[in-house]
């Protein structure tokens, strides 16, 4: 009971590990996330500022300030309202400004960096004083005006500058009497559209991503490996120690009967009497057959190899026909039902005998007296089936996956009402394989088990 605390704490211990390490990975990952992200910004503000900071640029701001004052002059004038005045600004008839307007798409539409954004130059508000008035040409409340770029509207903008400039300007009275200043106040913004910033970010962090990936899978493989070569080995610490429990059980009642044997045969009445020394002797002779035996089957088991045997044609029917006649079983009731058709297998016949003794030995172990034991044949997918079913506890389902290994026996709490060492299933199954035959069981707790051997045929 201790060990199995200490393995549930030790894999409470692992998640912990694991989830920590994941957490400790997801904050890296989601830090360095954001700081690609600036990183990014950074380098397009960078890339958009040297396009937007060239003389050329400048040269098309100072014509498009130029317009903007003549077409409030008119404004002042009342000559057009405000819808024209803006009608106008952004349909200008100045060739160089349009010359100039096309070379900045192309900059940025070459530049590596800002080739897929949108960029735009916009005014947000626009105030006029004149004669101590001032009036509202552009109200942040109302549609920035783009003087330069691509209008977007999107959530995905970024905002590269920001800032303001006053232009004052004069122009003679009407009556010539001097000149009336105007002044105007311009808040203006220049942004990018950056809606597939996402899309850049996952190609400079899909190496962080793939590693931060791996890393986390490694360590739950190296848990995995560890967890299951700690599990093995606690496995085969506990077949040993059944077996060596088994094979004491097994040795014990006939060893026990060879010393009573041995201290009769001392006695003298007993050598006295030739009827009884012989007696004994014949008791002392099957004790050293079972003995033997034992050995013999545990022999058998450490020098078991798939080394190639051979095989002779042979009419499965037949064989199972002059099988089952053979047959002798005391306190329990064997039936069989062989097919009748012929049906020829490739199969080495000493191999089969011993998997069937085995798997009927086996029947007979753990059934109850006066319940049934079947042997069975037919054909099914091109295969020869033999299946041999007992009616004894059955096997359940957590320990069916290790039914054929070495020196398993199913749990009875250190009860031994049957006797075995856990070899004649693993026997078995190395046999079948020996002779390209398959060994399966089907079994349910309580309701028996059958086993099943299929032999390829035609």
């Amino acid at each position: 009971m201790k060990v199995e605390r200490k393995i549930k704490w030790l894999i409470a211990s692992c998640v912990i590990i694991v989830g920590t390490l994941s957490f400790i990975q997801y904050a890296l990952v989601l830090n360095t996330y954001k700081l690609t992200k600036e990183k990014y910004y950074t380098e397009i503000r960078s890339e958009i500022g040297k396009l937007i900071n060239r003389p050329s640029i400048a040269v098309l701001e100072e014509k498009t300030q130029e317009n903007l004052k003549h077409l409030a002059r008119l404004f002042i004038l009342q000559q057009i309202d405000k819808a024209t005045l803006f009608s106008r600004l952004n349909q200008s008839d100045d060739a160089e400004i349009e010359s100039l307007k096309r070379q900045l798409f192309q900059d940025i539409q070459s530049n590596k960096i800002l080739k897929d954004l949108k960029y735009k130059a916009q005014y947000d508000e626009i105030l006029i004083t004149f004669n101590g008035k001032t009036d509202t040409l552009l109200s942040t409340r109302d549609t920035p005006f783009v003087f330069l770029g691509s209008p977007f509207q999107t959530l995905n903008t970024l905002l590269t500058a920001n800032g303001s400039n006053t232009i004052v300007d004069s122009f003679p009275k009407a009556d010539g009497s001097g000149t009336s200043a105007i002044k105007l106040q311009i808040q203006r913004a220049q942004y990018l559209e950056v809606s597939t910033w996402k899309t850049e970010v996952w190609k400079r962090m899909v190496g962080i991503y793939l590693l931060a990936f791996l890393m986390i899978v490694a360590v739950i493989l190296l848990f995995y490996l560890v967890f299951s070569a700690m599990f093995r080995q606690k496995r085969l610490a506990e077949i040993k120690t059944d077996f060596a429990n088994n094979i004491t059980h097994e040795l014990k009642t006939p060893l026990s009967s060879v010393g009573l044997i041995l201290k009769s045969l001392e006695r003298t009445e007993v050598r006295s009497n030739p009827q009884l020394t012989d007696e004994l002797l014949a008791s002392l002779n099957r004790q050293h057959f079972k003995i033997q035996k034992l050995i013999d089957f545990v022999l058998e088991s450490a020098l078991s190899s798939p080394d190639e045997v051979k095989k002779e044609n042979v009419d499965i029917s037949s064989y199972l026909q002059d099988y089952v006649k053979e047959i002798r079983m005391e306190g329990h009731e064997f039936i069989s039902a062989i097919s009748p058709e012929k049906h020829h297998v490739f199969i080495n016949m000493e191999i089969l005998d011993k998997i069937l003794n085995n798997l009927i030995e086996n029947a007979v172990k753990y059934s109850p007296e006066g319940t049934v034991i079947s042997l069975k044949s037919k054909v099914q997918h091109r295969k020869y089936r033999i299946e041999i079913t007992d009616a004894g506890p059955g096997i359940p389902l957590a320990y069916q996956p290790f039914i054929f290994d070495q020196f398993f026996r199913v749990p009875a709490h250190n009860q031994h009402d049957v006797k075995g060492l856990g070899l004649g299933l693993y026997l078995s199954k190395q046999a079948a394989n020996l002779i390209g035959a398959e060994l399966i069981m089907e079994s349910r707790s309580g309701a028996g088990s059958t086993f099943i051997l299929e032999i390829k045929y035609g």
